[in-house]
């Protein structure tokens, strides 16, 4: 059951479908009267169950690019070191068994994982969930007129700053230590205002944008 060939060109077994466990195979050669007989016993290897995942290295939040990410695969097989090859989805790879990489462009990747299992003869791949990488788009006006449309100073996907607002004499007119896209220039007239925003790793980015209403 399963074997087919022949003499000629070799005997292949193909394992039933959803079959595991072992199976016996018995094979006997007659030649000028001779008979020869050999058993094998075959196992077949259960293919592991993986998991594959990925967490930001500078925050959970941040999405823009340039994106750093870790890699992890959790396995069924209970391997402690497996043998694996990583494809990021933008033509880089890696070995390690938990890398870190960088998307420096902003797209739609997805990586996945190739696991080697049983002392490396077999391989699974499994994919990790997509990877979107968005532009850093800071804007330079909002337009906080009540239309429900770019009513607030929107930084994107990005790790919590803080938010310093100055007004074109210097004067701070708003201040948050962990922003969350919510400065709408309330009580403050139309007009340029200066930003400046200090990320945990100690980075800063400054700029103006207008409110127009």
């Amino acid at each position: 059951m399963g074997v087919s060939g022949s003499a000629a060109t070799g005997f292949v077994f193909t394992p039933p479908a959803n079959f595991s466990g072992a199976v016996s195979l018995t094979y006997t050669v007659t030649r000028g009267g001779c008979t020869a007989t050999a058993t094998r016993r075959i196992s077949v290897a259960v293919p592991p169950t993986l998991q594959a995942s990925w967490q930001p290295v500078a925050c959970p939040e941040t999405r823009l690019a340039p994106l750093t990410l870790r890699f992890a695969v959790a396995s069924s097989s209970g391997s402690a070191a497996p043998s694996v090859v990583w494809d990021f989805g933008d033509g880089s790879q890696s070995t390690e068994i938990s890398p870190t990489h960088t998307y420096a462009t902003p797209g739609l990747y997805q990586p996945r994982v190739l696991v080697r299992y049983n002392q490396d003869r077999c391989d699974i791949t499994v994919n990790a969930p997509p990877v979107e990488v968005k532009a850093r788009n800071i804007p330079n006006i909002i337009t906080p007129n009540g239309d429900g449309q770019n009513q607030t100073f929107k930084i994107g996907p990005d790790c919590v700053p803080r938010l310093q607002v100055f007004s074109r004499w210097g004067q701070n007119v708003f201040e948050s230590a962990a922003y969350h896209d919510e400065w709408n220039a309330h009580g403050q007239p139309a007009g340029v205002y200066y930003y400046l925003l200090s990320y945990p790793d100690g980075h800063r980015l400054k700029g103006w944008v207008e409110v127009v209403r």
